[in-house]
């Protein structure tokens, strides 16, 4: 996982805004309220900052936080075709947020209609109530439109023109009234700037309204003379939304990630955020659906790997969202780390070089290898679309690789500790600890351990309790055990109902496994078992020829060698055979020292030079 380090990394993208002075959230809430709500005075207030940091988000919290969200009106004029556009969407704002509304002759309307309501539903018995009935309920359904849909109304007598939005300027627009208008910088191109100044002025001066307008100071900038020009005019107070980095992240994170109670978190998120210089609230909020998503995806998954997996998904969001001028920063290149990193280890080739680059950068922000879980986030992200299936695979595969860590441990503390850690009397202690430990770790127990722990309880006169872990074992994995494994050959097997088991085991075994199968264990584990020796020696020397000449691999030279050392000495064929083919499998076949006769025979004898 990411620190932040204390030199920052030179490409890294910088803060946005420098220039406003910072200043806490709720020191900002506090001159709103008092601006704009405490006071009677018509105001225009600025809240600027930079793009994406949460501006318009923070208002509308506000706005609902104190309760007024049903009083204050908010107009954004993006998309405006020109002022007169904007004057409509503030009066119909006005409409849907009448002040007027608290006035007694509306509530009697709806109480009176209400009641009629009530009455119609009485039960009837002849048809003259019928009929009053029906006439109550229709005179209910006009009452309660007269009150609720209104607004409708209205825009059926009145196209809109300037006259008709003149008019309900007049009707609607109370004095006191608060109205939020943003994206000023997003204002389109066809409609002036001074214009749109002109009428915050007037609603302002002329209709006595309080109004904040939200506005990205660094876009606004392109206008910036005709901005700077009327802004002195127009604006009354300028408040900078400059806010820390641990505000933008409780934005979007506080309950997805329970930051108020996980106060580790919140600080390791905020520096993740710094370091990579993501202050982008939509791109956060990215980030929070995507983790959402893939949270929601598994079952009781835990806690801290959904965490740990949470940072991967900030980094490949930033990566696709944001612009950043890393050019060696790519979606295949992470998906290769586990490659570059096995590679290349902590001593970079070349310090300059787009991998030594990467490391730095990955190992600065603490990302593991990319893993298989990694490859699923990094497909849905780039798509859009989260393979649930291959998800809750590597999922269970990953959970078991950790239990098994964790209980491999576990057993191992055991032997440590209370055996080899001590001089005390321990053996009721040690064996009762011993039983415990193998009996979890039998699902993944290796053979060589199992065995040191039954012997170990049959030296101590505890046999039975060995053969029942024997019992459970053989019941538990005793129909896809498999005698080849590495693990059952480390050392002889000593208790002899173990061993038993495992020579039967080894006589039902049908072997038919492909020859590339048989390669591919050996080159994992690093080492020949028997059982592989023996399937390898079915394969002619024709067979074996082919394979290694059509099939590439990391380490092929290598592999042929360390089989010749396993005693396979078929391989001395083998290489004789690739040796003839060209002067460049000689060099190969004689550098690794698996020809018996060095002989040059395929050109001059110490050169391997070529004539044009």
């Amino acid at each position: 996982m990411s620190n932040v380090s204390d030199d920052p990394i030179e490409e890294l993208p910088k803060p946005l805004a420098k220039e406003p002075k910072p200043i806490p959230l709720e020191r900002l809430e506090a001159a709103l309220t008092q601006l704009l709500f405490d006071s009677s005075d018509p105001i225009v207030v600025a809240m600027n900052g930079c793009w994406g940091e949460g501006k318009t988000f923070f208002w509308k919290s506000f706005i609902q936080r104190s309760g007024l969200s049903e009083e204050v009106g908010y107009v954004s004029v993006f998309g405006a075709s020109s002022i007169r556009d904007i004057r409509e969407r503030v009066v119909f704002e006005a409409v849907r947020h009448p002040r007027w509304v608290k006035r007694s002759w509306p509530k009697w309307v709806n109480s009176v209609a209400e009641k009629v309501v009530a009455w119609s539903e009485l039960p009837s018995s002849n048809n003259y109530k019928k009929d009053a009935v029906s006439l109550a309920r229709w005179l209910s359904r006009i009452l309660k439109n007269a009150v609720t849909r209104w607004p409708e109304y209205i825009g059926a007598f009145f196209q809109p023109n300037s006259l008709s939005v003149q008019f309900l300027e007049e009707s609607f627009l109370k004095p006191q009234w608060v109205l939020c208008i943003d994206d000023i910088e997003r204002l389109p191109k066809a409609v002036d700037l001074a214009a749109l100044l002109g009428y915050i002025n007037e609603l302002r001066d002329e209709r006595r309204l309080k109004v904040v307008i939200i506005y990205n100071h660094e876009e606004v900038g392109v206008e910036g003379d005709t901005f700077k020009l009327y802004k002195e005019k127009v604006i009354d107070r300028q408040l900078p939304f400059n806010p820390k980095t641990t505000d933008i992240i409780d934005f979007v994170f506080k309950d997805t990630l329970e930051l108020s109670i996980n106060t580790e978190l919140r600080s390791e998120l905020a520096r993740h955020c710094d370091f990579l210089g993501l202050r982008n609230i939509r791109v956060l909020f990215k980030v929070q659906r995507y983790y959402k998503e893939f949270a929601g995806s598994i079952p009781e998954a835990d806690v801290e790997l959904l965490h740990d997996y949470f940072f991967s998904i900030l980094l490949y969001t930033w990566m696709l969202y944001t612009k950043q001028a890393k050019s060696w920063l790519t979606f295949d290149a992470v998906l290769k780390y586990n490659e570059i990193a096995l590679m290349m280890g902590d001593e970079a080739k070349d310090p300059d070089s787009d991998e030594s680059a990467l490391l730095d950068f990955l190992n600065t922000y603490r990302y593991r290898i990319t893993d298989e879980i990694d490859k699923v986030l990094i497909d849905f992200i780039q798509t859009d679309v989260l393979d649930v299936a291959a998800l809750l695979k590597e999922y269970a595969r990953l959970s078991a690789e950790r239990n098994s860590s964790s209980l491999a441990e576990r057993f191992n503390s055991v032997w440590t500790q209370l055996y080899h850690g001590t001089l005390s009397d321990n053996e009721g202690e040690f064996c009762e600890q011993l039983i415990i430990a193998t009996h979890d770790f039998l699902p993944f127990i290796p053979i060589s351990s199992l065995d040191a722990a039954l012997e170990k309880l049959a030296q101590f006169n505890r046999a039975d309790s060995g053969q029942r872990l024997l019992n459970q074992f053989i019941q538990l994995r005793g129909h896809t055990f498999m005698p080849s494994t590495r693990d059952s050959l480390v050392s002889p097997i000593k208790y002899p109902q173990l061993k038993e088991f495992v020579e039967k085991a080894s006589a039902l075994i049908d072997d038919d496994r492909p020859l590339g199968d048989v390669i591919t264990e050996f080159t994992e584990n690093r080492f020949l078992s028997q059982r592989n020796k023996e399937r390898l020696n079915h394969f002619s020397k024709d067979e074996l020829v082919e394979y290694f000449t059509t099939t590439d691999m990391p380490t092929l030279t290598s592999t042929l060698r360390s089989l010749q050392r396993e005693g396979l000495e078929i391989i001395y064929e083998v290489a004789e055979d690739i040796s003839e083919i060209n002067r460049m499998n000689y060099r190969r076949m004689e550098s690794m020292g698996l020809l018996r006769d060095s002989d040059d025979q395929h050109g001059n004898s110490g050169s391997d030079s070529t004539t044009s």
